[in-house]
């Protein structure tokens, strides 16, 4: 199972060819959502995106907020990072660690310096 970050869905509902082509080559029977990234996805979304936006999310296996996901965002933000990682990005990280999930991002400089993620390597360069 590969945890999505919220700018590959961004990227695949705006119909980037390069995401939309490894995310089929991983298929969407492999590929989650946190509900951290669900809520960001609202947050971003257009008015008249709210029927295309639920209905692609549909596609994606979902993870919710538990114990193990704080316990992993609170030892992120804890002295060991201090603050050189986003709380969106941590709390990301904590759901990647929580559920031990391959994190596919566009943005892997954000969490190379934590321990025990796993990045998902793509074939493309994006960042």
């Amino acid at each position: 199972m590969i945890l999505c970050d919220t700018g590959v869905f961004f990227q695949l509902f705006r119909k980037n060819d390069l995401i939309k082509e490894e995310l089929l080559k991983i298929g969407f029977g492999n590929l989650a959502l946190s509900d951290l990234s669900v809520g960001e996805i609202y947050f971003g979304m257009r008015k008249g995106e709210i029927r295309k936006t639920k209905e692609l999310i549909k596609h994606f296996r979902r993870y919710h907020f538990n114990k193990e996901v704080s316990l992993h965002f609170l030892e992120i933000m804890s002295d060991k990072y201090g603050r050189k990682i986003s709380i969106p990005d941590a709390l990301i990280a904590a759901f990647s660690k929580a559920y031990n999930l391959e994190l596919f991002t566009l943005n892997t400089k954000d969490f190379r310096n934590i321990d025990g993620i796993k990045i998902y390597k793509t074939r493309f360069q994006f960042k």
